[in-house]
């Protein structure tokens, strides 16, 4: 969305980002939404979490099963809904 591109943070980047993975120390305090983007893309890439990352899908249903012990979530993607079931979300 074309307002989030001068999105800054309001919180400072020692509390958004993982312990063992800091933020690019040259990045100013409050990061832009750039940065943002930058350093959750680098994270998932060194963590090899691209594989379970689905953009453009829209989760509007996310039901616990007690039985099974996982997650049921309803989905769409486009004109496709799906039904799938995680360990966690």
């Amino acid at each position: 969305r074309p307002w989030y591109n001068s999105l800054r943070t309001n919180v400072v980047k020692t509390f958004m980002t993982f312990p063992d993975f800091e933020a690019v120390e040259s990045a100013p305090s409050h990061l832009s939404q750039k940065e943002a983007l930058d350093y959750l893309q680098r994270f998932s890439s060194a963590h090899g979490l691209e594989k379970h990352i689905m953009l453009g899908a829209e989760v509007f249903q996310a039901e616990f099963l007690d039985d099974s012990q996982k997650w049921n979530l309803s989905w769409r993607q486009g004109n496709k809904v799906f039904d799938e079931k995680f360990d966690a979300v």
